[in-house]
């Protein structure tokens, strides 16, 4: 198929040369010069199409050589006949053979040397790009990634940008692989100053810095970890470790508290729920007699504080499109599909986006879909359940959405929605 389009592609451009040739000589020039305007239209044409992804790499490199090709000819033809150089019927008939044989004879060689041989073969470019990304990695001679090189690669990219949070974040991960934790802990740092608002990248430093520490959370890690807390407080790592911090400072209940909290998001995984487990039981046989007593006077409170935690409210949510919209939409349009509360904020308390070729699908909206930290479904009793295809592609509903929305939905509930209306305001 690939050398299909390449033959086409290089008729057209034949096309475009060849006529100019065989023109009378008292009609060369303003043939030339309409020509070169057609090869310039074609360029913009071209590169308008590639910018807006209607064609691939190959296929925009190829297309554009041969327009380059066809204008120079032009070119060079014009300035023939300005030094007074005039072209018989038999020279124009050479030059026609020359440029039909060199076109192909040159454009060819060049791909096979230049050009993305894989894509050629196999025409799947996920698959290219995977394989380009692995091309690109360093690897160790057993085929593993060199993480000392990618790293390395990541400092220099950071230098040149070093306004880039996520960059620096990466940077951070890579040293930690490397247990360079001091470097870890200055790339983290520098992260969190640009994003002051994240809590992983706040707990990514608080375990840097206690591995700096012999693994010490007193000081700024605990301080991290308190802050990541009021930012995400169901975030299991930032429990866990808070429960350490507790433990190491010899304060057991907070520490026995943080991590109950935990093991009630490790339902499914016994071997972590284990481990934690027995930090519970160690902390618990550490307790002074005073510890005791006051432990046993909050265990109704701590319990309270436990399911409201464990409280997390989930919406099970079935999304069909209906039969008499699905010639006015797009496999490619998006899906929208939300929560908001029936009397507060008008912003989406959890939203996901599909496109129309997912449906129909079915989904859970919980808290882990929360647009912002502080507005979740957990917060409030009752929602406005809904589905939106948007024409733009914006979240904001415009005129000729299709949708469908149910209201009063209770957490717990299941919400079947069948798009089957037009949005107008």
């Amino acid at each position: 198929m690939f050398w299909i389009i390449s033959a086409i592609l290089i008729v057209i451009a034949l096309a475009f040369i060849l006529p100019a040739l065989f023109r009378r000589e008292n009609t060369q020039d303003g043939t030339r010069e309409q020509n070169i305007a057609i090869a310039k239209e074609q360029m913009a044409e071209l590169e308008r199409r590639f910018e807006q992804n209607d064609i691939d790499q190959e296929i925009y490199q190829s297309s554009r050589n041969e327009l380059e090709l066809s204008l120079f000819s032009d070119l060079k033809e014009s300035g023939n006949e300005s030094s007074g150089i005039s072209k018989n019927g038999s020279s124009k008939i050479i030059d026609s053979w020359l440029v039909l044989l060199l076109i192909p004879l040159i454009a060819i060689p060049v791909y096979l040397n230049l050009g993305n041989l894989d894509f050629t073969k196999h025409l799947d470019p996920k698959v290219v790009a995977q394989k380009a990304v692995k091309a690109r990695m360093p690897l160790k001679p057993d085929g593993t990634p060199d993480i000392e090189k990618i790293t390395n690669r990541l400092k220099a990219e950071m230098e040149s940008n070093p306004t880039d949070p996520k960059g620096w974040y990466m940077l951070g991960r890579s040293y930690m692989l490397l247990q360079r934790f001091p470097e870890a802990a200055a790339s983290f740092d520098k992260s969190l100053s640009l994003r002051p608002d994240r809590a992983e990248t706040m707990l990514s430093l608080a375990d840097a810095l206690s591995m700096e520490n012999t693994g010490q959370l007193e000081g700024r890690p605990r301080e991290l970890v308190k802050n990541a807390l009021m930012l995400e407080p169901q975030n299991t790592t930032a429990l866990w470790l808070s429960g350490m911090a507790a433990s190491q400072a010899g304060e057991y209940p907070e520490a026995i508290s943080q991590w109950q909290k935990v093991l009630l998001f490790l339902k499914d995984k016994p071997n972590e729920k284990a481990a934690v487990s027995n930090l519970i039981d160690e902390a618990k046989s550490r307790l002074t007699p005073d510890q005791i007593a006051k432990q046993t006077s909050k265990t109704s409170q701590a319990a309270d504080k436990i399911i409201e935690i464990t409280n997390i409210t989930e919406i099970k949510v079935s999304i069909s499109l209906s039969d008499s919209l699905k010639d006015q939409a797009s496999p490619d349009d998006y899906v929208f599909i939300y929560a908001k509360a029936m009397s507060g904020p008008p912003m989406p308390l959890a939203a996901v986006r599909k496109q129309v070729k997912n449906l129909p699908l079915e989904l859970t909206l919980n808290d882990d879909m929360a647009m912002m930290p502080g507005l979740k479904l957990s917060s409030f009793k009752s929602f406005a359940v809904g589905a939106r295809i948007s024409k733009t592609g914006q979240p904001v509903p415009q005129n000729g959405d299709l949708f469908n929305e149910k209201i009063d939905v209770k957490s717990g509930e299941s919400v079947s929605l069948e798009i089957n209306e037009i949005y107008k305001k």
